[in-house]
């Protein structure tokens, strides 16, 4: 029987992290939160990684691709950010149980109380049943005997007090290998809607277990892959990233059981003829904390094409582009709105479900325009006055318009007018005018001076004659009138 076993810390990741080096064998890793703050999830990542296909004890069966799973999740955690110089690889009869009891406590003494510790182990695993009831489980090292396992194994006992040598917040430990005894503790687990739980989860102890499965299954190893069906499922679902239930760039400990418990159950029944085996989770530290990977987050191109000149787009209510012709955005899997405005388009509003790469070429529809008529010019109209002998005085409509010397051209609004002409000694001039827009009315005018005529009144007996007044023609439109402005008589030519 073949167990795999391995220390893990998981970082559960809601939005962003970064990962910092700062000194050699050292890897900072940052955080945000949802508020947006940073913080340092871990300081730097330790791993102990045993892989045992062969054994001193002929007893042993040799496995076949123990060594190989060691060295695949060896360089996995390496590309996940575990600085290669703090990855020790013990296997085969390198992996005896003092020196892996000297590594485990050794690694431990190096971690810092922000550190997480990875144990991985492939190879078999026992299950003794004890005296008094229940039972230890074995995990059996290179210089293992299976007739006298407590002396000779590393019993969950001692796994237990070996990680209370670990100065390191979060150890996980993965074993491929079917068994029981883990004596597990209960455990809380808050909920992932808690408000800065990626804060909580990773700053809480955790010290945690992960089988390939119970003592009554057998692990499952097949040439197909190379691997068992535990580690091939650790490698493909980090490789794939759907190991990354939510997608949001962080696998936790439940997240990593959450998916090997289908995933192994299914390869292991396909290789085995319905045989599969499921893994098993344990708690071995009471407490709300989270072992944690960072994963890169998929992400999908989200293409718009063909958008108007002037125009906002808003994913999820949050603009991310604003007056360009084409836009691509990187967005993870997800159901996202997508808005659009245009000063001369109504809104567009849509829902884009985004599992790979999508273009998009937005239909907006035109805003009714209302038809604007252009204004008519309005033509400036004139009168032109031609009068002789000149200097008269021109008056519309009551109104003093100018004066003319010889020919005078004057603006004048459209319309009805009532024009005088005007010089002294002279009669005055009217006339009446209808004029048009752009229409230029000409005007020309004689004027005929004004003359003095006598005229004899007989306004009644004085001494019993007659009384002569004598009279001159009014200066005002012609009209004669005594020399008292009474009006006249019957005119008499002496």
């Amino acid at each position: 029987m073949k167990k795999l076993f391995l220390i893990i810390i998981f970082f559960s990741v809601s939005f962003s992290f970064s990962v910092s080096q700062t000194s050699r064998g050292m890897k900072k890793i940052e955080m945000q939160n949802a508020k947006g703050e940073t913080f340092t999830a871990y300081d730097n990542s330790w791993a102990l990684i045993i892989g045992v296909n062969n054994y001193s004890n002929d007893k042993i069966p040799p496995l076949n691709y123990a060594t190989e799973d060691a060295r695949a999740i060896a360089k996995l955690l390496e590309e996940m950010d575990f600085p290669k110089e703090n990855i020790k690889v013990l296997l085969n009869d390198e992996a005896t149980l003092s020196n892996v009891k000297q590594e485990i406590s050794a690694m431990g003494a190096k971690t810092g109380k922000n550190d997480r510790l990875l144990v991985y182990w492939a190879g078999h695993g026992e299950t003794e049943a004890l005296p008094r009831g229940g039972e230890m489980g074995y995990l059996l090292t290179y210089d293992g005997d299976p007739s006298a396992m407590y002396s000779t194994c590393l019993s969950m006992d001692e796994v237990k007090r070996l990680s209370e040598r670990v100065a390191a917040k979060h150890v996980l430990f993965l074993v491929d290998a079917c068994y029981g005894g883990l004596s597990a503790v209960a455990s809380r687990a808050l909920p992932k809607e808690t408000e800065l739980y990626l804060e909580q989860v990773t700053s809480a102890e955790a010290i945690q277990i992960i089988t390939a499965g119970t003592k009554d299954q057998q692990v499952v190893e097949s040439s197909n892959w190379g691997h068992s069906a535990f580690a091939k499922a650790i490698l493909d679902g980090f490789k794939t990233k759907l190991v990354d239930r939510d997608n949001n760039g962080v696998v936790t400990s439940d997240e990593l059981y959450s998916y090997l418990g289908s995933k192994v159950f299914e390869l292991s029944s396909t290789e085995s003829g319905g045989k599969g085996h499921r893994p098993v989770f344990a708690n071995l530290k009471s407490s709300e904390g989270q072992f944690a990977f960072v994963v890169a987050v998929q992400e999908y191109e989200l293409t718009l094409n063909d958008l108007p000149e002037q125009n906002t787009v808003f994913v999820n209510g949050k603009k991310v582009s604003e007056n360009k012709k084409n836009v691509n955005e990187k967005l993870k899997k997800g159901q996202y709105s997508l808005e659009i405005e245009s000063p001369k388009y109504q809104r567009y509003s849509t829902s884009v479900e985004l599992a790979g790469n999508r273009t998009l070429t937005p239909e907006l529809i035109a805003i009714a325009q209302p038809e604007i008529k252009e204004a008519e010019p309005v033509l400036p109209s004139f009168l032109e006055v031609e009068v002789a002998p000149n200097d008269a005085l021109v008056f519309v409509d009551g109104n003093l318009l100018g004066s003319v010397t010889d020919k005078s051209k004057f603006a004048i609004e459209r319309g009805e007018h009532s024009i005088e002409i005007v010089k002294d000694g002279f009669a005055t001039q009217e006339y009446t005018i209808k004029i048009f827009p752009g229409e230029t009315k000409g005007l020309k005018v004689t004027l005929e001076e004004k003359s003095t005529s006598w005229w004899y009144y007989g306004g009644g007996a004085i001494l019993g004659g007659v009384t002569y007044f004598l009279l001159a023609n009014s200066p005002e439109k012609g009209k004669p009138v005594d020399l008292i402005g009474n009006p006249p008589g019957l005119p008499i030519n002496p």
